[in-house]
């Protein structure tokens, strides 16, 4: 088995310290699933805030998306996973991409109605006024 297989498994697993033994043998961190998803995203979705900060630190991609055009910021956000939302914007994880739908995680934050991770956002500066395919209109939540 490779070892970046055994990595998207282990943290599909929540297996904190199999992740940390594996990322010693240093495999592909960005390897990606049959969906796209790399073993980052597969924490940020589930809330695996150990995991994940492990990968991050292990120089994982914060901007990849998934074939459905997510991010990690934006799979944390869906989750309500603040903490992984902090970590992820602590490495400049870009609030404006566009994903499903091109939703980005301030709109997805506000249709979930959390107000904490509205306000972690915020302090990133994000772009207010990105056209969703949900609505061809300007949203402004502002």
């Amino acid at each position: 088995m490779y070892s970046w297989t055994a990595l998207l498994v282990a943290a599909q697993g929540n297996h904190v310290e199999i992740v940390h033994l594996l990322l010693e043998c240093k495999p592909n961190v960005n390897a990606l699933d049959k969906d796209g998803c790399s073993a980052l995203m597969i924490a940020c979705k589930e809330g695996y805030y150990e995991v994940a900060t492990a990968l991050i630190n292990a120089n994982a991609y914060i901007n990849i998306q998934d074939r459905a055009g997510d991010t990690n910021l934006i799979h944390a956000v869906k989750g309500g996973h603040r903490n992984i939302v902090e970590a992820l914007l602590k490495k400049y994880a870009d609030v404006d991409i566009s994903g499903k739908d091109r939703k980005t995680a301030v709109y997805i934050a506000v249709e979930k109605g959390n107000p904490n991770i509205v306000k972690l956002l915020l302090n990133a500066n994000p772009d207010l006024e990105i056209a969703t395919k949900v609505s061809n209109r300007i949203i402004c939540f502002l």
